[in-house]
């Protein structure tokens, strides 16, 4: 039994969007050093355990990526962006299989059992191997996770959709809006764009031949809060 999982380690621009006073606004999350050091200790804690879950005989979910052939790809944020095709969705599973994505041969996720469940219900098996009370079958533990999934996905596209509504507000709101956007994928006269300070990827009319990573200067053309759409178009 394996349940599929939203595991991505692609580092794509991302904000925060909240509502301040009736004002809409963005916060850059920001990838610090110390973020940094704090993800790979959370990697440390992850491979520790499910080498000791391995090493006991303690029944646990891993999680799993499976491998892609990637070709070359270009640098910087199109790079990026163009390996977020080719990377497959991370699963969890009850045997300990690599996980691509991070290079390790054995994972699970321990390190926020608050917020994740998966982590929960591991701390609970631990606990419970330590106490010496009865474990959780690795097929038990899935079935669990598995009655979760569907609610945690509708939670996380609320919590896009949300997003994107009061970006849209924002826009609505600001019909002058100019900023800029960095070029991370071309198709002849057409191009996709990442817009950075608002979290917005779109899609619009460029120069033949531009190269990838170019940042242009953008203007906002019309915001459809009804269908969370903006269109933009390169400022001359």
């Amino acid at each position: 039994m394996a349940i599929n999982v939203n595991i991505e380690y692609i580092e794509l621009p991302e904000v925060d969007v909240h509502v301040e006073d009736g004002k809409v606004l963005f916060r850059p999350i920001l990838a610090l050093r110390n973020q940094m050091m704090v993800k790979e200790a959370m990697l440390m804690a992850g491979e520790a355990v499910a080498a000791y879950a391995c090493r006991d005989g303690i029944p646990c979910v891993f999680s799993t990526q499976e491998s892609t052939e990637i070709p070359v790809l270009p640098d910087g944020l199109a790079g990026m962006y163009a390996l977020r095709r080719f990377m497959k969705r991370g699963q969890l599973k009850s045997l300990p299989t690599r996980h691509a994505g991070i290079g390790l041969d054995r994972y699970t996720q321990i390190t926020s059992p608050i917020r994740r469940y998966q982590d929960l219900i591991i701390h609970q098996q631990l606990r419970a191997h330590i106490l010496g009370h009865r474990l959780l079958t690795a097929e038990e533990m899935l079935q669990r996770l598995g009655a979760t999934e569907a609610v945690t996905s509708n939670m996380c596209q609320a919590e896009r959709l949300s997003n994107r509504h009061w970006t849209m507000v924002y826009l609505s709101e600001t019909p002058h809006w100019h900023g800029e956007g960095v070029i991370v994928e071309t198709d002849g006269s057409r191009c996709t764009v990442i817009i950075p300070d608002i979290g917005l990827e779109t899609h619009l009319r460029c120069q033949s031949g531009i190269p990838l990573n170019t940042r242009v200067p953008i203007v906002l053309e019309e915001a459809n809060i009804p269908e969370l759409r903006a269109f933009f178009k390169i400022d001359d």
